[in-house]
């Protein structure tokens, strides 16, 4: 509760506000960068990271002026798609659900960084098998990146 009340004063970003009202499965349809970033196919550091679940896109990137990360909510009229191509390194992703969605947070109240735990079949349907956590975390150079399948996020299910 204290991390909360200190994080409204501090934080700029809010990355659960784009999506509380969202509900249903979040099944990974597609995955995109940004074109016109400086980033490759083998780096870990990226601009703008976009998830399409449900013929809508989560849009992760860096808020410069304070240094968070934040996810926003775009419809795929709102996106002009020659500046975007998709995310091989990623690709392995298709398919796979969010079940949970963790923010990362400072010891300032900024959100640094998000976890996506991924999960292998219909979420609704008992206990599925825990696949890894993709972690997003916002640097001055943009969004770096790890996807893990080991460490305590199993732990977290």
């Amino acid at each position: 509760m204290i991390i909360s009340y200190y994080y409204k004063i501090k934080g700029h970003s809010n990355v659960f506000e784009a999506i509380q009202n969202e509900s249903g499965i979040r099944r990974i349809d597609n995955i995109y960068i940004d074109r016109d970033g400086n980033s490759e196919d083998n780096s870990f550091s990226i601009e703008q990271l976009m998830i399409e679940i449900d013929f809508k896109l989560w849009v992760f990137q860096v808020n410069r002026e304070f240094d968070e990360i934040e996810l926003i909510l775009k419809s795929k009229l709102e996106i002009n798609f020659e500046e975007y191509k998709e995310f091989n390194s990623l690709s392995n992703l298709k398919g796979l659900e969010i079940g949970s969605l963790f923010a990362i947070i400072n010891e300032r109240g900024y959100i640094d960084g998000v976890k996506l735990k991924l999960f292998s079949g219909i979420l609704t349907s008992g206990t599925p098998p825990f696949c890894g956590t993709l972690t997003l975390i916002s640097l001055a150079s943009g969004l770096q990146y790890e996807l893990s399948s080991v460490g305590i996020d199993t732990y977290l299910i």
